[in-house]
């Protein structure tokens, strides 16, 4: 079964042996703020999801990820897999929330672009 991101970053805390106090100290934010990602009734921004992932040496692939393996049989259509959108349990099923999430990851890559093109 496929995890909420809440339940990604609650795991991923504790296997890196930090309290919630850890966690908001290093971000500079409220020990709230943490407990309202893990329980999913906020999510972090993109600087905060970068930082987390740094904190707890996940990458932002392993947070993120909504999808298992898709198989190799070739007689299924890539769409029917689809269903990022339609799925409550997944954090994603909210359109505000990946607006956000490639926005962040747009002006993240702006400076990198312009500085490396």
């Amino acid at each position: 079964m496929q995890e909420a991101l809440s339940i990604k970053l609650k795991k991923a805390r504790q296997e890196s042996l930090l309290s919630q106090n850890d966690v908001a100290n290093e971000l500079n934010i409220s020990r709230q703020a943490v407990s309202r990602w893990e329980t999913g009734k906020a999510y972090p921004d993109i600087d905060n999801l970068v930082l987390l992932c740094k904190l707890y040496h996940v990458s932002l692939d392993d947070l993120l990820e909504t999808k298992q393996d898709v198989s190799a049989d070739t007689d299924t259509n890539i769409f029917d897999n689809v269903n990022i959108f339609t799925n409550s349990d997944l954090p994603f099923h909210d359109l505000n929330f990946v607006i956000k999430i490639l926005s962040g990851l747009l002006i993240a890559l702006v400076p990198i672009i312009m500085f490396h093109g």
